[in-house]
Parts: C-alpha cells; structure tokens; sequence
C-alpha cells in the first residue's frame, strides 16, 4: 500500500522520502566524517576490541578512519540504497532523480504536510 502514495505531481512518496532521508543522512555522514570517525574509534577500541590492542587500534583508526568515512559517504548512492531496501524500483529512482532541485523542495515541503 505505502508503494503507491502519490505526490499530486505523480511521485511516488516512499522513494522520494527515502531518498531524501538517506540523502540527508549521507550529507550529514560528509560533513561530520571526523566526529563519525572519533564515534566509531571509541566503539571498536574502547567496547569491541580488547584493552590490549586500545593503543594500536586508536592510532590506526585515528590516521585512516576519517579518510575511510569520508571515501565511503562519498560512494554511497541513495537510490541505490532504496532500492536494496524495496522502497523503490528502477522507474521509481529514475523519476526521482529527474527532479529538478526546485520540484524536490516543493515535493518535500509536500510531504511534510
């Protein structure tokens, strides 16, 4: 049922809020690749790995992580992630992507009604 909500111009709206929610998402990941990386520094070297390797595994994650965080946000294609998640079809991502700017503004303020 919720694959085929429409926008009054026709959009399907679980693709098109997907794929500004993990637009955001990424965008947010770009911007905050130092604060991401820290998080996920503290999380494998403080709770995952043993105490043993803290020292190691910090100055490793330190030098790369962000590089790495910063790379892979790069990579990340929200239509693509919605589409893995069922959220959107190829037709579906390709209508989307076709929005000029200004329409995705007008479609989202939309949505949020």
């Amino acid at each position: 049922m919720l694959n085929n909500l429409q926008t009054k111009n026709g959009i399907h709206m679980t693709c098109f809020e997907c794929d500004l929610a993990f637009g955001a998402v990424i965008a947010g990941i770009k911007t905050e690749s130092t604060n991401v990386a820290t998080g996920l520094r503290e999380m494998v070297c403080g709770d995952i790995l043993p105490a043993a390797y803290a020292d190691g595994c910090a100055d490793f994650l330190t030098l790369y992580l962000p590089t790495v965080v910063g790379m892979t946000a790069a990579e990340i294609n929200p239509n693509a992630v919605c589409e893995k998640f069922h959220m959107c079809d190829q037709t579906k991502s390709n209508a989307v992507r076709r929005l000029p700017a200004s329409q995705k503004a007008a479609v989202a303020c939309e949505s949020c009604k």
